[in-house]
Order: C-alpha cells, then sequence, then structure tokens
C-alpha cells in the first residue's frame, strides 16, 4: 500500500498545495483524509493577508530583513526565530511564503502545533529551496514526531539544501525535547528574538488597519483586525477585579 511518504514523493516540485497545516509540494488532502484516522478542520488556507504589507516589523527590522534576503537567495542557512505568543512568528513566516515560496513552487510550510493531529511522516520529504516550520517546540516530549523532526534537520545540514527557517515560544535551551540533540542542533542556527510591538509600532498597525478596512469595504471588527495583522497584535491584559 502507498505510505503518505510515497503520496508526497510523487508530486512534482510545482504542484503546489497550501494551507495553514503544512504547505507542501502536491500533496493530496483527500488521500490523506481517507488513509489517517482523524479529521482535518476545514478551510485550512493560509490567509491572503498575511504578508509583508501587513507586518509591522517594529524593533524586529534586523530579524525580518535578514530572513527575506536569505528566502529570496536560497542562502545555504539555517534560522531559528523564537518568542512569546502574539509576537508576529507565524505572520512572519507566512508572509516569507507568500513572497518567495508560492511563486517559485519549492517551498514547503508546516505549522507543528496542528501536525500533531498528521502523522510524523509529513516531515519525511525531500527538502525544497525554502523549508518553513513553525511552532517547533509543540511536538517537545512526543518522541516520533521529535525523530521526525530530528531527521529533516540532518537532512538538511547533510546537503545544505536551500534555507530552513523554524520557529519557537521559547529559545532553544528551553525547550523540553526528549532529545537534546534537538537542543543542539537550533543553538547551531542563525537566532533572533523577536519583539512585541510597542506603541508606536501598535499606531502603525492601525494605520494600516485604517487602510485595509477602506481596500476591503469592512467594518473594524475583532476578527477583521486578527485576519489583516494576524499573530502580531498584541494580546489585550486581562483586567483586575
Amino acid at each position: 500500500m502507498e505510505t503518505l511518504t510515497d503520496e508526497i514523493n510523487r508530486f512534482e516540485p510545482s504542484e503546489l498545495l497550501c494551507n495553514d497545516a503544512f504547505c507542501i509540494s502536491g500533496i493530496n488532502l483527500d488521500y490523506i483524509k481517507d488513509k489517517l484516522p482523524y479529521q482535518l478542520p476545514l478551510e485550512l488556507r493560509i490567509p491572503d493577508q498575511m504578508t509583508f504589507d501587513s507586518f509591522v516589523c517594529g524593533e524586529n527590522v534586523d530579524a525580518v530583513e535578514t530572513l527575506r534576503q536569505a528566502a529570496q537567495s536560497s542562502k545555504r542557512e539555517s534560522f531559528y526565530v523564537f518568542g512569546p505568543e502574539n509576537c508576529g512568528k507565524t505572520h512572519l513566516l507566512e508572509a516569507l511564503y507568500h513572497q518567495y515560496g508560492q511563486s517559485s513552487g519549492r517551498c514547503f510550510y508546516l505549522d507543528l502545533k496542528n501536525a500533531l493531529s498528521l502523522t510524523p511522516e509529513v516531515l519525511d520529504i525531500s527538502l525544497v529551496d525554502l523549508t518553513l516550520l513553525d511552532n517547533v517546540d509543540a511536538v517537545a516530549g512526543n518522541d516520533p514526531f521529535e525523530q521526525a523532526l530530528f531527521g529533516l534537520y540532518n537532512r538538511w545540514y547533510d546537503g545544505r539544501h536551500g534555507v530552513l527557517v523554524m520557529t519557537g515560544r521559547f529559545s532553544y535551551d528551553n525547550i523540553e525535547f526528549l532529545r537534546r540533540d534537538l537542543n543542539t542542533r537550533l543553538s547551531s542556527c542563525v537566532i533572533f528574538q523577536l519583539e512585541g510591538l510597542n506603541e508606536k509600532d501598535c499606531i502603525e498597525a492601525l494605520d494600516r488597519l485604517e487602510t485595509a478596512q477602506l481596500s476591503h469595504s469592512r467594518n473594524l471588527t475583532v476578527p477583521f483586525v486578527k485576519e489583516i495583522l494576524g499573530e502580531s497584535v498584541p494580546a489585550p491584559e486581562s483586567s483586575q477585579h
């Protein structure tokens, strides 16, 4: 019987399909639904609005520009980007996909938080020009996924093929992987820590929201704000009673 890996690898890199669980060359979602014992959520697609036009860099200009240059040139390098929830990590990776991966058709994007409902074989792929792994810390403690992530990194290291960008909430040495070699692998990457938006950045974000509101003819609602700015919107502080 054909495995998920066989299904993935028999497609040409130019046959690109993407969604917010993963973006991979030609993967057949209907095949996966039939073969694996779980249900995929509906509408699993990277929002079109998650681009650099709606991304506010704030104090993260150096990190963003370095990643953009690396993705554009297919520089053989690995990066680890970390920061707390709502600092823009997912938005950044999705913007990289939209600007560089989508046009070339040689991009793999995987949110490991969502991938936990899949099989670890989803990481057993031939590497492409731009490999984007979001929330790698989400698999900490899951040995099969840790093995698959370890294998992917080692294939990249051995072949030095393309750009590998990974994100997580914590510094590489504060992720509780069962395989401590994964911490070591992350430590060998170029590392950036993303900072949240300050007051000035929030004003810029609001300006972009106003522009987006006019261009989309939409009311300025909370869902629309999240749709346009995505993860880069700072979470409101809870009030104390």
